[in-house]
């Protein structure tokens, strides 16, 4: 069996990273903070 993961996949392996890690890729960082903010408002679940 062979896995790939991306850096976003080891996230999955730490207990709990995504609970701290909410950083936004460079590629959409100017959406980030908006993007955020409606994410809580609308109350949207993490995909962990």
């Amino acid at each position: 069996v062979e896995v790939f993961l991306t850096t976003w996949g080891l996230e999955a392996f730490r207990k709990e990273g995504y609970k701290t890690n909410v950083r936004v890729s460079k590629d959409f960082e100017d959406y980030a903070p908006v993007m955020m903010e409606q994410m809580m408002v609308k109350k949207v679940p993490s995909w962990m």
